[in-house]
């Protein structure tokens, strides 16, 4: 776990709730699911194992929608997985850029 993630993390919580999470959904209410067939770079789908039912949800969306999608599953994971499995995630994304590298 990263030391003192949350902590450093609640002061943005307002913004988190209040822009970015309306922000997000506008996005997806109008991103057509036929733009998103011509995306054509890799896509790493990460998802905790223990991940809340919203969250695999919008996870299988992106498995379904994108069609060059590799999926990372984090045993144990939910929502925090990037604070509370970061050595895991740190070593999987390094992983997949080894796999596919910006050009």
């Amino acid at each position: 776990m990263i030391p003192s993630a949350l902590d450093a993390a609640a002061p943005d919580a307002g913004t988190f709730f209040e822009i970015e999470i309306p922000a997000i959904r506008e996005f997806w209410s109008i991103f057509p699911r036929e733009q998103a067939t011509g995306i054509r770079q890799p896509i790493l789908a990460a998802i905790g194992t223990e991940s809340e039912l919203a969250l695999r949800e919008g996870h299988n969306l992106i498995r379904e929608w994108f069609k060059q999608v590799e999926q990372l599953e984090i045993r144990g994971g939910n929502h925090l997985f990037p604070v509370t499995r970061a050595r895991q995630v740190a070593d999987d994304v390094a992983g997949f850029l080894a796999r596919y590298p910006m050009t």
